[in-house]
């Protein structure tokens, strides 16, 4: 029985025709691997296709179904046609990509003007593997249609990988987007970034695969904020203006009225003295009696100093107008550059 897969190699050596064969069952091998695993295929699957593919270059057949004419189709430099005359592994333009219903199941289309490859699963072209490389503007996206989903695209202007999700466009999972500033020690090495120093008319990509100008609501249109101008710290609000907020010296609350004036409240203790204040009369041993001071006499002895009891001073204030406190402090930082992701 006749295998509909296997190429009609009449018209090669005998060595050539196991040689390509070989390749062809490699193919399909690689085509049953790939489509037990979810798409988009993965990198290392990718790079065994192309390494399969280069392994061998013969002069390509024509298909006559595909290319009445006589051109040349499949991989660059090879192409297989099945007993039945319909291509297996094929290249071209999107656009021309063959009726799945004149194609076999499990057939590989190279679409030349995107680099990507699709294969036929179920009746249907779908993307299979690559990322086509071209701008959103001006805009080289492909039109594509709902079997497409999965189709990567990457914009080489803002550097962002959109993803076809069958209906419309948008960031591809992993990409970072845009609309957003981050600090950076020296110029961004990757990605398009914008330098927060005032710049107008700048743009950013946007979601669904185009661009525009970057809009602040305090901004013209496409103006980027200046903070290189005006040195700033980043503060949590619910929307960003794009307007640096001018520093506010802090203000002082509390009882501020000047009252110096007050009487103490209180009273003082009676001077105590201690010591000999004034006896009347000497005691003389050597008479044997007491004799009478003859004044005048000078006690002996200390006074203590007075000791105030009370409120020593009525409530007491000084004005605050005279205080000042400046806006030029600043905790420790780090100069860094904003960069704003478009």
């Amino acid at each position: 029985m006749t295998n509909p897969y296997i190429p009609n190699f009449s018209g090669l050596s005998k060595k050539d025709a196991l040689d390509l064969r070989l390749l062809f069952q490699r193919f399909h091998e690689l085509n049953a691997e790939v489509q037990a695993i979810p798409r988009p295929w993965t990198p290392a699957q990718i790079r065994a296709l192309s390494a399969v593919s280069q392994q061998v270059q013969v002069p390509a057949q024509a298909d006559p179904q595909l290319n009445p004419g006589g051109a040349t189709i499949g991989i660059p430099g090879i192409s297989f046609v099945n007993a039945a005359g319909s291509g297996v592994i094929l290249q071209g333009l999107y656009s021309a990509r063959p009726s799945p219903a004149g194609s076999s199941a499990g057939s590989i289309f190279y679409a030349t003007d995107q680099d990507v490859y699709y294969t036929l699963v179920s009746g249907a072209w779908k993307y299979a593997a690559g990322v086509m490389r071209g701008t959103i503007n001006p805009d080289t996206k492909p039109v594509l249609i709902a079997a497409d989903d999965g189709f990567l695209f990457y914009d080489t202007v803002y550097q962002h990988t959109y993803r076809w999700d069958g209906a419309a466009w948008g960031y591809a999972p992993g990409d970072d987007g845009s609309g957003y500033i981050r600090n950076f020690t020296v110029a961004p090495r990757t990605g398009k970034w914008q330098l927060c120093d005032g710049t107008a008319a700048i743009k950013e990509s946007l979601a669904n695969g185009t661009d525009a100008l970057v809009a602040f609501s305090a901004l013209a249109a496409g103006t980027m904020p200046n903070l290189t101008g005006t040195p700033s710290y980043a503060r949590w609000n619910s929307a960003c203006t794009g307007t640096v907020n001018a520093a506010a010296a802090p203000t002082i609350s509390g009882n501020t009225g000047d009252t110096s004036a007050g009487t103490p409240s209180g009273t003082n203790s009676a001077p105590a003295f201690t010591g000999n204040a004034a006896p009347t009369s000497v005691a003389n041993t050597a008479l044997g009696a007491d004799v009478a001071v003859i004044f005048p006499y000078t006690p002996t002895g200390s006074v203590a100093a007075p000791v105030f009891t009370g409120n020593a001073m009525a409530t007491h204030h000084h004005d605050g107008s005279t205080l000042v406190v400046s806006t030029a402090t600043q905790m420790r930082n780090l100069d860094v550059l904003p960069y704003y992701r478009q």
